[in-house]
């Protein structure tokens, strides 16, 4: 009697134990709320130290997989709300409810002409660009502003890379002068007079001066877009103002850091065109119609071969192009002292054969509060920059260029 009473004791530790290790591998599930008790869509859970996530559903709900050993902690975040921690330390018997409590955006401080403000102390048109549009490896700083910014047209001038982009912030105020915003970096105002870089060609497109600047340098930027940017840069200020600040050393903490992006462009579609037998048989139509006669041309020995496929200008003219960025940056700091030091490279093949944008550039930020009443800043820029720009018009020169080949008459 006694052994079977042992045997079904350690039989059913035996099972207790199997249901232990089976229950600890089971998703954590919960449902993030907000103040009102409203399921937040679209929050994402992560695994603090770890690569597990999960995103909420349309009411709020989540699962999301253990960690190997409890405890361990969840973040759960969404865009609006103030973040929150939670400690896991076993399986827990009901669904996690996490409240997130709305984050107070007026309290952000804003850089304006004069200095920092809080959001809620301005009362002009001010808009920032959102942290995840600042870290998109683009060619100038213009190109961040595009859908970030509202009230904000921003064009591309040219398919050049490093070419020129169109900004208008309170619409074209002139018809003679242009109606680009000003741009002030840590404080200096910067011109974007386009006349002033030609690539060394007379007829292609111009390089934008602001594709000098490495976009992976900036902390903020800021656009002021009503009447009060007049009344702190005058008329400059006419068409808007970009406001750019670059990032500076964090106080007893030093970090260093390292990104690079790599990806390949190319034409999507092109235009269809006709080939050179077919080319050559509308050419006789059009002759026979009007009531001449055409002769296959020759040039300088020559003859043209109007009865096969000839050449697609398009196919011969356009490639696949990569793009590339590499950053490098070391950040530190003391009580006193703050200091940013960074390098870039990016390296732009255009879609057009021998184009291209590349671009070197250096960046030390010194900043060093002497005393309460006295500070040196120093913002120190070094950048190198090399085009290969095409000729004005060249697509439309490739579409008009007939497609036959030429071979050597005889």
């Amino acid at each position: 009697m006694i052994k079977h009473l042992i045997r079904l004791f350690l039989l059913t530790g035996l099972v207790s134990t199997g249901f232990y290790r089976a229950s600890a591998q089971d998703a954590i599930t919960g449902v993030v709320k907000d103040e009102s008790g409203q399921g937040l869509p679209g929050a994402t859970v992560v695994e603090k130290g770890s690569a597990k996530y999960a995103l909420t559903d349309i009411d709020g709900k989540f699962s999301i997989p253990p960690a190997k050993e409890f405890p361990f902690t969840l973040q759960i975040s969404i865009t609006g709300f103030q973040q929150q921690e939670i400690e896991i330390y076993e399986q827990p018997a009901e669904p996690v409810e996490v409240v997130l409590k709305t984050a107070n955006l007026l309290d952000e401080v804003v850089v304006v002409g004069y200095g920092e403000q809080k959001r809620k102390d301005i009362t002009g048109s001010v808009a920032s660009v959102p942290i995840e549009i600042k870290s998109q490896p683009v060619a100038s700083v213009e190109r961040l502003l595009q859908g970030s910014v509202a009230g904000a047209v921003v064009t591309q001038t040219s398919g050049q890379p490093g070419g020129g982009v169109s900004v208008q912030i309170r619409g074209n105020n002139s018809i003679t002068a242009g109606s680009d915003p000003l741009y002030v970096i840590d404080g200096f105002p910067v011109n974007n007079d386009y006349g002033l870089t030609d690539a060394g060609v007379t007829d292609g497109s111009k390089i934008n001066p602001l594709s000098s600047i490495n976009t992976a340098d900036i902390e903020n930027i800021d656009v002021l877009k009503d009447a009060s940017a007049t009344a702190i840069y005058g008329s400059r200020g006419a068409n808007g103002v970009v406001i750019i600040t670059t990032k500076s050393g964090s106080k007893n903490k030093s970090s260093i850091n390292y990104d690079a992006y790599y990806g390949q462009q190319k034409v999507l579609r092109t235009i269809p065109l006709l080939n050179a037998a077919q080319w050559w048989q509308l050419r006789k139509d059009a002759a026979a119609n009007s009531g001449k006669t055409v002769s296959i041309p020759t040039i300088a020995g020559y003859s043209l071969d109007t009865t096969g496929a000839g050449t697609d200008w398009q196919d011969a003219a356009f490639r696949s192009a990569s793009i590339q960025s590499h950053n490098l940056s070391i950040l530190s700091g003391s009580d006193k002292t703050k200091l940013a030091i960074s390098g870039n490279y990016f390296k732009q093949n255009g879609i057009l054969q021998n184009t291209d944008f590349r671009r070197f550039s250096a960046r030390i930020n010194l900043d060093h509060q002497y005393n309460d009443r006295f500070r040196i800043f120093t913002s120190l820029n070094a950048s190198n920059t090399k085009a290969n720009v095409a000729p004005t018009a060249i697509v439309g020169n490739l579409l008009l260029t007939p497609p036959r080949a030429a071979y050597l008459s005889g």
